[in-house]
């Protein structure tokens, strides 16, 4: 087998779509190349642990392995970029599934690994970065700017959040915004992940 360190993305995508090949590719790939180690620290970056990451990996590698052999794989990204979209996605949902308020603002993501994966790697990784900020200014806070952040009228976030009216509900998502905004100044570290993001 020649070396996997020196492969361009448009021969792994030979190689897999050769039934001959496909295995031995997937497998350098997962091991040689640690797509696997990659997936698994994602998954510990975002909450979970090393079994989680394990089942996540081998679950990702099985739609990459999927779409790629069926033309879903765009080409807007490089392949691992694609990969870790991919796990990062399912990782997502599973959180979403197993703990629904964890994740309130993200969109659906099932079946998107088609779509230009480097877009919405980023996008969900800015995401994801600013809902820890917000789970790090408290729960009413935290849901107050959800449903500003999705234009919410004032008068429903008041009832939503026991205020006893718009004004009420207009001062506390203004304390909320100043106090993510203290909250990110005074934790910088955050701050530079949201503009790297």
């Amino acid at each position: 087998m020649t070396n996997p360190n020196i492969w361009t993305d448009r021969q792994i995508i030979s190689r897999i779509k050769d039934p001959d090949t496909r295995d031995k590719t997937l497998y350098a790939l997962f091991y040689q190349l640690d797509w696997r180690g990659a997936a698994i620290a994602l998954v510990r970056k975002l909450g979970g642990n090393e079994q989680d990451g394990e089942e996540l990996a081998s679950d990702a590698l099985v739609a990459f392995d999927h779409n790629v052999r069926n033309d879903r794989f765009q080409g807007k990204s490089a392949l691992k970029t694609y990969f870790l979209s991919i796990a990062r996605y399912r990782w997502l949902n599973h959180l979403r599934r197993q703990r629904p308020g964890l994740l309130p603002l993200a969109e659906n993501l099932e079946g998107r690994e088609d779509e230009s994966a480097e877009m919405i790697f980023l996008r969900e990784e800015y995401s994801e970065v600013f809902r820890s900020a917000l789970a790090m200014i408290g729960d009413r806070c935290q849901k107050i700017l959800e449903l500003y952040m999705l234009d919410t009228r004032m008068e429903e976030i008041a009832r939503a959040m026991n205020l006893a009216n718009a004004d009420m509900a207009k001062k506390a998502a203004y304390r909320c915004r100043m106090t993510m905004r203290e909250f990110l100044q005074a934790h910088p570290a955050w701050l530079d992940r949201l503009r790297e993001d």
